[in-house]
């Protein structure tokens, strides 16, 4: 896909791995942060305007860079950039891309934990769940952050099995299930757990077949949105 992005204008700015693309209420793609080809974390960000097929540079930075990131639309129209890593670490930072003014703005307030390599879900009530992820001691649990009060809160019990690069899908009764990964010991996770939004807790669900790490799952359960 990066090469054929590539092919299509010749991308700017934006990492050849690890950026985020989300698509944006007007059409365009917004596609932020990442790693280039020196393995160099950026905080460049542009636009993919799908109509002519073009890119465009936006107009200011990224207020950290990150890789590793999560980019995750709000109920109010903005997009909640959260963790990732750069040169020194894994980051416990967000920011917020207002796609009104085309620019970025930190949080006033960090997450609990530094994290990368995990998944941000937009509940039926509003509120992200960042699950998962890893930093420097290994697989982090999960949080909630508040758009209307821009703060994040932790759950109220833990994640059954920490994990990272796994998937989170939102499920039409308002759940989110969760679904592989790696786990603390650096092997792929076979538990899968559901968290609801209503207690605020993680439970069981059935063990995978067969272990699945950075997997395509979404794609697979896409019906059960």
């Amino acid at each position: 896909l990066n090469e054929q992005l590539r092919t299509l204008s010749g991308i700017h700015d934006i990492g050849e791995a690890e950026f985020t693309g989300t698509l944006l209420a007007d059409g365009r793609v917004l596609l932020a942060g990442g790693l280039n080809e020196y393995a160099t974390v950026l905080d460049s960000a542009e636009f993919y305007n799908p109509t002519d097929g073009s890119f465009t540079p936006e107009a200011g930075a990224m207020i950290s860079p990150r890789a590793g990131h999560t980019s995750t639309p709000l109920p109010n129209g903005t997009y909640l950039l959260a963790g990732g890593r750069n040169s020194a670490g894994s980051l416990n930072s967000a920011e917020i891309f207002d796609p009104a003014t085309s620019a970025f703005s930190p949080l006033p307030v960090s997450m609990a934990a530094s994290r990368s390599g995990h998944t941000a879900t937009v509940l039926q009530n509003g509120l992200v769940l960042l699950a998962g992820g890893t930093n420097a001691s290994g697989p982090i649990d999960a949080e909630l952050f508040d758009p209307v009060s821009s703060t994040f809160m932790p759950t109220a019990s833990s994640m059954l099995k920490a994990r990272s690069r796994h998937t989170a899908t939102l499920l039409r009764d308002g759940t989110v299930l969760i679904v592989g990964g790696v786990g603390a010991d650096g092997n792929p996770v076979a538990e899968n757990e559901i968290y609801d939004p209503i207690t605020r807790t993680f439970g069981g669900t059935l063990r995978l077949s067969c272990t699945v790490t950075d997997a395509a799952m979404n794609t697979a359960l896409g019906a059960a949105r």
